[in-house]
């Protein structure tokens, strides 16, 4: 995803088709912004995380490499 993304309260779901990420807002930032790391696998390099701000208000979710995970966390192939 670019460097930079800004909170668009009209488009609240990001999707980047080249990294394979999706970035969905909850609310505006207020302050400084920082992370919660959910999940992480090094092999395949899938990760999903909460972005938090100073107020400890959930402002957004990203999950890199959308389709690993949708593979390997899908119950239809248990």
């Amino acid at each position: 995803m670019s460097d930079k993304i800004e909170y668009d309260s009209d488009n609240r779901i990001s999707y980047d088709k080249a990294d394979d990420t999706l970035y969905i807002w909850k609310a505006p930032c207020q302050g400084k912004l920082g992370a919660v790391l959910l999940y992480h696998d090094p092999k395949d390099f899938t990760m999903v995380s909460l972005d938090t701000d100073e107020v400890g208000t959930i402002v957004g979710i990203e999950i890199t490499n959308v389709l690993k995970i949708i593979k390997k966390f899908n119950t239809e192939n248990n």
